[in-house]
């Protein structure tokens, strides 16, 4: 627990997913290209204002922040932040149960 998995590491659990599951052998360029290509197009559908809904995973959409002004903490200086969109998460069944069993032994 509280290991970071990066991109070459997702891409080899997916050919061994695929394979175990499936039979079928990708590569893992194949593979990189996929994943790389379903990421650019959750961030081209965000771009437009569009929700991406799979489902039991999550749902990902733009949300809107309303301005506001914080306080900077080197200066003590009043800075506005303007209004903007970020992408936000809210997480499936399968994302949720995945998380149920974990212990807090683990920290």
């Amino acid at each position: 627990m509280k290991e970071e998995i990066i991109k070459p590491g997702i891409v080899r659990r997916i050919i061994e997913r695929v394979e175990n599951e499936n039979g079928l052998v990708i590569s893992p360029e194949t593979t990189d290209i996929i994943l790389t290509a379903f990421l650019d197009i959750v961030a081209d559908i965000l771009s437009e204002g569009d929700t991406v809904i799979l489902r039991g995973y999550m749902n990902i959409y733009p949300k809107y922040c309303k301005s506001k002004e914080v306080k900077n903490v080197m200066d003590k200086s009043i800075v506005t932040i303007p209004a903007h969109y970020k992408a936000k998460i809210k997480t499936g069944t399968k994302l949720n149960n995945a998380c149920k069993n974990l212990s807090k032994e683990g920290e």
